[in-house]
């Protein structure tokens, strides 16, 4: 019989990975927007979302953000269109 504390532990891991991932993915796409926190955070003022450049970074880093701050980003950025990586699929 599983144990309790195995199966959080296991589901604590497993939201890291996605967390850990969609972070990367945001920040793929300010490198090849060639865009900084501060842009990202001027962008974003422009469609009524205020942050400042530190609270961006931290949220990206942390990758403890809503899937609205995740859309929010890409229309800040832009971006139509986003690609999911393969090896999400293979889960």
């Amino acid at each position: 019989m599983v144990k309790f504390r195995e199966i959080i532990q296991e589901m604590a891991v497993t939201l890291d990975k996605w967390q850990d991932r969609a972070s990367k993915m945001i920040k793929a796409e300010l490198l090849d927007k060639d865009c900084t926190y501060s842009d990202l955070a001027k962008r974003l003022a422009k469609i009524g979302v205020k942050y400042d450049d530190r609270t961006l970074a931290n949220r990206i880093n942390r990758g403890t953000f809503s899937a609205a701050f995740f859309l929010q980003c890409l229309v800040a950025l832009n971006i139509k269109r986003i690609d999911i990586p393969d090896d999400l699929f293979s889960r």
